[in-house]
């Protein structure tokens, strides 16, 4: 057995790192301390706050930090950061956040620019609390105190100092940190910063206690109309638009959390605690505490994804697909099969529904049916999908089983749901149609030609818009509309 050489040393030369700026949590921006602030007993027994993570702004000019002691400090930074100094800068937060609770986790605005206030805002995730968007500089900069800083810098300017000068990155909004005599200044402009009143908050509840979800990962992406949270079993897709209102979209990462089993060892069980998206894609992959990775298609947010009976197949319901996606999840998510010939290419969303076979087919449920609505009133179904393995590890085409018209050829089937006990079944239609409004005018255009038509397009819906409720016997003849 040929043993493998021990890697070489490489011939790059090592990297100088020199540091230029540092901080401490415990500086604060009108000079005293916010620990003893808060708690001097603390300070007594050796408790510090610390920064627990930080981020950089869009705009790279703001690094954006999360201390222990539940607050979120913003540091602006020079524009001469790099450039020779005989002592590094001493860095103090222009704005600091406090918060009610530890954060669990921060995301930046996408597009925060140092220019415009605006987008300076951040998204904290705290326990028991909704998703909050803050205002990373809740008083503002500090333009009038750093104007009188920089005068005294101007009188003191042959003496050395750290003070971290105002950054001129934007020519309305001026930034700087404290300069080292900052804490001889008055006790009286020591205060304890108060809560901040959020811009936008974003609720993740629980349906069947209504108790709050703790988001424990954020990413909050470019453009920035939507953002992505972690929790406990979930993944969740909200609209930022939308204050006040919860996701737009649940994706849970289990079957069931109502089971024992807790998803019976499908999919990807424990709470969503880091979430990275690849650059200019819609893939996430997200990671939980009990080692588990799973990648996800966000474009893919506003489809439908219903698990099979027995939990070892996942069904993708797309917008705009003609196709249904059957995935086994026990082998690595292996696209097992596509059911076909389905019209549903368009914006709305036409639900289905899944129901186990009869336990001669399939006592385990691996063998289950799936019924489906398209956009020309037919209901379709698919039998014995599941159970088998895809041929030579390709996907398997499935032409459905039986098909009818439930309702009008101009009505779409937005929903099809199946009794428990599998002998009834309800839909319902409905959609919107551009339809074409001729008229005729008699005004002249500005070629003199009169009683031309003006073709208006109007919007309206379908003719059918029923909700119908249908009884599943055995053998006879396909069912055609009333």
């Amino acid at each position: 057995m040929e043993v493998p050489s021990p890697p070489q040393p490489s011939s790059k030369p090592k990297p100088r790192l020199d540091i230029v700026a540092s901080g401490s949590p415990e500086s604060q921006q009108h000079g005293k301390t916010h620990s003893a602030l808060l708690d001097r007993s603390s300070s007594s027994l050796g408790i510090r706050p610390f920064f627990k993570s930080l981020e950089w702004s869009a705009d790279g000019t703001t690094v954006i930090a999360s201390s222990s002691d539940d607050r979120i400090c913003s540091y602006v930074l020079p524009q001469s950061l790099l450039e020779p100094r005989q002592a590094p800068f001493s860095l103090s937060p222009q704005g600091v956040l406090t918060l009610p609770e530890p954060s669990r986790a921060i995301a930046p605005c996408p597009y925060y620019s140092l220019g415009y206030p605006l987008t300076q805002t951040v998204l904290v995730a705290c326990k028991d609390h909704p998703i909050q968007l803050l205002s990373a500089f809740p008083d503002g900069l500090p333009e009038e105190s750093l104007r009188q800083e920089d005068a005294d810098d101007e009188e003191e300017e042959e003496e050395p100092t750290n003070t971290l000068p105002a950054s001129p990155s934007a020519s309305s909004v001026s930034s700087a940190s404290s300069s080292s005599s900052t804490s001889s200044r008055a006790p009286s402009q020591a205060r304890r910063p108060q809560h901040q009143p959020p811009l936008a908050s974003y609720s993740l509840i629980k349906r069947e206690t209504e108790a709050f979800l703790t988001s424990s990962s954020i990413i909050w992406q470019a453009p920035g109309t939507h953002f992505v949270a972690g929790s406990n079993n979930l993944i969740a897709y909200f609209d930022a638009s939308r204050t006040g209102e919860g996701p737009v979209s649940r994706i849970p990462t289990i079957p069931s959390t109502r089971h024992l089993l807790k998803g019976g060892g499908v999919g990807m069980k424990g709470t969503v605690s880091a979430l990275a998206a690849q650059p200019d894609t819609s893939l996430v992959a997200a990671g939980t505490w009990t080692r588990w990775v799973g990648l996800y298609d966000l474009s893919r947010a506003d489809s439908c994804a219903i698990w099979s009976p027995c939990g070892r197949y996942l069904v993708l319901n797309e917008r705009r697909s003609t196709s249904l996606a059957v995935y086994d999840v026990r082998v690595t998510g292996r696209l097992l099969s596509r059911l076909v010939d389905r019209d549903a290419d368009t914006n709305q969303c036409l639900g289905c529904d899944v129901f186990a076979s009869p336990a001669g087919e399939g006592a385990d449920g691996s063998i289950f049916e799936i019924w489906a609505g398209t956009r020309d009133g037919r209901v379709l179904a698919w039998d014995a999908v599941g159970g088998h393995a895809s041929d030579g590890g390709e996907e398997r085409l499935s032409s459905h089983t039986w098909e009818w018209q439930a309702h009008g050829t101009a009505s779409a089937v937005g929903s099809t749901a199946l009794h428990p006990g599998g002998s009834v079944l309800a839909t319902c239609a409905g959609s919107w149609e551009v339809v074409v409004d001729e008229s005729d005018s008699e005004d002249s255009d500005a070629d003199g030609v009169a009683g031309r038509r003006i073709r208006r397009p109007a919007l309206r819906t379908s003719d059918d818009t029923s909700l119908r409720i249908w009884s599943i016997g055995s053998g006879g003849d396909t069912p055609g509309q009333d």
